[in-house]
């Protein structure tokens, strides 16, 4: 599934600025295998639970502000400063511009994971979700809330659990 709207507006001033801006909510939810490695690069792990591995695609992005502007330096033939110079001058002072663009957006999805298969696959295990991840003080050094997470205990190991209760992309990166 993949839904999406976006705004923008578009707006030239005198004196030779313009301003774009651009917003776009969208949300990409599927089951999918990674399709780029270093970003969640996990695989599905439980084939008989199919449904723990829908979830928020790897590149679902659900806020995205974009800004740009154009600024034309008032220097050369016709402009405010140096408009009767010579054609050598102008080629060298004239036709500047000042250009700027700020990306602002959510983070990307990710999916923690153990460093090791429980099931001693070649997949690596997820961990039990038991809280709120988000609920930290939500600094770069703190981002995540570790003890939302539990590695499966020996019981659920011997039952069968090597692939935790976790489902996929259940928590998101920094903006």
């Amino acid at each position: 599934n993949y839904n999406a709207m976006i705004v923008s507006v578009d707006k030239r001033f005198s004196q030779g600025l313009a301003v774009v801006g651009s917003f776009t909510w969208s949300r990409s939810l599927g089951m999918a295998p990674a399709i780029t490695e270093g970003i969640n690069g996990f695989s599905i792990q439980d084939p008989s639970n199919l449904a723990r591995e829908y979830g928020p695609l790897e590149y679902d992005i659900v806020r995205r502000f974009v800004t740009s502007a154009l600024y034309e330096l008032p220097f050369g033939r016709g402009k405010r400063f140096l408009g009767t110079t010579s054609r050598a001058m102008d080629l060298i002072a004239g036709g500047w511009q000042l250009n700027a663009i700020t990306t602002l957006q959510a983070g990307f999805p990710l999916t923690p994971t153990l460093s090791y298969s429980l099931g001693k696959t070649d997949t690596v295990s997820r961990p039990n979700l038991v809280g709120d991840p988000t609920a930290s003080a939500r600094q770069p050094y703190n981002w995540l809330n570790a003890s939302a997470f539990a590695i499966p205990t020996n019981a659920e190991i011997q039952a069968g659990n090597f692939f935790g209760n976790q489902g996929v992309n259940v928590v998101r990166a920094p903006g």
